[in-house]
């Protein structure tokens, strides 16, 4: 016997969020999207995704201003343990955003060993954390 609410729950989950992995294969097959970071300009200066913007959650209250209405956006914050990148995605939609929520953040991006950019614009790979991937960058 199948569950119904368990399958609209995945399908629901899987519709709105992403993982680092769906991030690079999208933008390797040329996918438009912006990312974004939702994190204090302090840490996003320190290091973040490549290319992502760095908007606060009171910049997106009105985000048709500044980002793209056609492309997907992707938010992220730093981790599974904050709930910003959350706020973040729930304002974008209320604003009729399509719009990913990024599995992890950017601890796990980085724990995979994805790029990322640091303070003076040079793009950097961390080891693969070996608790995350045996594959020395990205993932098995």
């Amino acid at each position: 016997m199948t569950d119904a609410n368990a399958v609209r729950y995945f399908q629901d989950k899987l519709a709105y969020e992403t993982s680092a992995r769906e991030v690079v294969a999208a933008v390797k097959a040329g996918d438009k999207m912006t990312i974004v970071d939702v994190r204090r300009a302090e840490a996003y200066n320190k290091g973040h995704i490549v290319d992502a913007l760095n908007l606060t959650l009171d910049d997106l209250a009105n985000a048709s201003r500044t980002l793209d209405t056609t492309k997907l956006i992707v938010v992220y914050d730093w981790g599974p343990g904050s709930t910003e990148s959350t706020r973040a995605a729930l304002s974008l939609a209320s604003q009729g955003f399509r719009v990913r929520e990024l599995l992890g953040g950017f601890e796990y991006w980085m724990r995979m060993g994805l790029g990322i950019e640091g303070p003076d614009g040079i793009v950097k790979h961390r080891v693969a954390d070996s608790m995350v991937t045996t594959a020395p960058v990205g993932w098995d």
